[in-house]
């Protein structure tokens, strides 16, 4: 309820009159479990590292904010927006997205928004852009009962809520070890979710000194990130690139 309200209150204060909105994915932890609030299309992702077998798998990611899913675009047409949906392979090649289409009905001018929820995109609110946080919980307890299974898959089986799910993942003992990280779309959209929890895997727990240090990690994978904007808008055009990594167990 906190991060719910707390999404809405900034919602309804951030100053993005003439700069439009923004994504926010936030993990907070408290004891033994982790809650995740995102809206729009940055993502956090909670990964396992086992060291013995230096196996990385991640067992939690949530879930973009996109138009074309069909509970959002549902309520984006029932408000009076439009949803645009390319192929299926652009948008699985990351060459097009589904976006939320509104018409100022004075000047005929089309404006569009490729997510479903966001922070301070107010123009788009009234076609069902929304500020309220998917919120999922991640129980760490069960990180020393078993098996490695895939978060996302126990939170849809646990309820068809979409806005609070119990999210339930396991892992094995004492030599795993589980981080989160989140990033911005500007970053996933050229590195891949598995090359972003390897790198940083290997970096958060090198005990030979023989991997950087996550902050020079995690600058590397900006960095190219930053160069693939490059190679494909020139200098036309780049997205924010973030990211954010914490230990948890």
């Amino acid at each position: 309820k906190a991060l719910t309200e707390a999404f809405l209150h900034i919602n309804a204060t951030i100053p993005t009159k003439n700069s439009g909105g923004c994504t926010a994915s936030v993990l907070l932890r408290i004891d033994n479990k982790v809650y995740i609030a995102n809206v729009g299309d940055s993502r956090t992702f909670v990964v396992a590292y086992h060291q013995e077998t230096k196996k990385v798998k991640i067992i939690y990611q949530s879930r973009e904010d996109k138009p074309h899913l069909d509970a959002e675009k549902a309520r984006i047409e029932q408000m009076g927006g439009e949803v645009y949906i390319p192929s299926k392979e652009m948008m699985e090649s990351g060459e097009d997205s589904s976006r939320t289409v509104i018409m100022d009905r004075t000047t005929g001018f089309q404006s569009s928004l490729a997510m479903s929820r966001s922070l301070g995109d107010w123009t788009f609110s009234s076609a069902g852009v929304i500020a309220l946080p998917i919120v999922e919980v991640v129980n760490l307890t069960q990180f020393s009962q078993g098996n490695t299974q895939s978060g996302r898959k126990n939170c849809e089986e646990a309820t068809k809520n979409s806005v609070r799910k119990t999210c339930v993942s396991e892992a094995n003992s004492n030599s795993t070890k589980i981080f989160s990280v989140a990033a911005s779309d500007g970053l996933l959209d050229f590195i891949s979710p598995n090359e972003l929890a390897t790198t940083l895997a290997y970096s958060l727990y090198d005990e030979d000194g023989q991997e950087p240090h996550p902050a020079t990690a995690s600058e590397q994978l900006i960095l190219k990130a930053a160069d693939k904007w490059k190679e494909e808008m020139g200098y036309e055009y780049r997205d924010d690139i973030v990211i954010s990594v914490m230990k948890l167990i």
